[in-house]
């Protein structure tokens, strides 16, 4: 098995902030602005896991 890295901690960080965003978005109302900001952190993390994860690999 391959050792877990700071590019699988990067890309799991990333769906955890959008299921917390999509949860509390189910039981409250979450103002516009604030869901934006949450969707966009999820999508930069998983990105730069991600990208992180290509680096790792290709060396």
């Amino acid at each position: 098995m391959k050792k877990f890295t700071l590019s699988h901690l990067m890309l799991v960080m990333g769906m955890g902030i959008f299921i917390v965003n999509m949860v509390l978005n189910h039981f409250f109302d979450v103002p516009t602005v604030i869901n934006y900001f949450f969707r966009g952190s999820a999508l930069v993390t998983m990105a730069f896991g991600f990208l992180n994860f290509r680096l790792v690999t290709a060396e």
